[in-house]
């Protein structure tokens, strides 16, 4: 196949889980124990300058000088719409204890999956404090996105890029699964940092479980 006769010239594979993508070169009639494997390439992304962030920062009405928590969240999961998951987010955001300015990070701006803007202010719209929660500007320049994981103190998400940039700059995190897709990628990076990482499947969580993940 293609697939074999590309993988079987590479000295190195770039794979977001090593379990998946080694049973999948498997079936593929390649053996995975002549790869070296590798993380995301994206863990390698530099971040923006402090000048860009600061800026970012004061368009978003956010104080610069200010530590974050960002969340993020979108309203799918490429296997199911996530909406009904709202509610339940909006109350843990009203719970959580936090010590830094609490902002909703959109990273998604498209068609393929949506705009994270809109699911955070409808996250917002939920929340009995809505003043708590600042939804960012979106931002096209992945440097600054990338940046803002170093400044802050805690990341939850269900993007699996949170993941990379939060492992990237030392950021402690916690991850929300929704359906199998998210919970393979978390579960990939659960193996590539080689400890435990707080993981909530939204489909039995409560509003003190996602607060217990974030402030343990």
């Amino acid at each position: 196949t293609l697939v074999r006769k590309m993988v079987e010239e590479a000295t190195y594979f770039s794979a977001r889980d090593k379990g998946v993508t080694e049973k999948y070169l498997s079936r593929a009639g390649v053996n995975p124990s002549s790869i070296q494997f590798s993380g995301d390439e994206a863990f390698t992304l530099p971040a923006a300058d402090e000048g860009s962030v600061t800026s970012y920062l004061k368009n978003s009405g956010v104080d610069p000088s200010e530590p974050l928590a960002l969340v993020h969240f979108r309203a799918t999961d490429y296997t199911q719409q996530t909406g009904h998951h709202y509610e339940t987010l909006a109350r843990a955001l009203d719970d959580a204890s936090v010590d830094a300015k609490l902002c909703f990070l959109p990273m998604s701006y498209g068609e393929h999956s949506g705009d994270d803007a809109e699911c955070g202010n409808a996250i917002r719209g939920r929340m009995q404090e809505p003043e708590r929660l600042t939804v960012l500007e979106p931002s096209t320049d992945v440097k600054v996105v990338r940046a803002l994981f170093n400044r802050a103190r805690w990341a939850l998400g269900l993007s699996y890029h949170v993941q990379v940039f939060s492992v990237s700059a030392a950021c402690p995190f916690a991850l929300l699964t929704s359906g199998d897709y998210y919970e393979t990628m978390a579960e990939g990076v659960h193996n590539l940092v080689e400890r435990e990482v707080p993981l909530v499947s939204l489909s039995e969580a409560t509003p003190s479980d996602i607060v217990e993940a974030v402030e343990g």
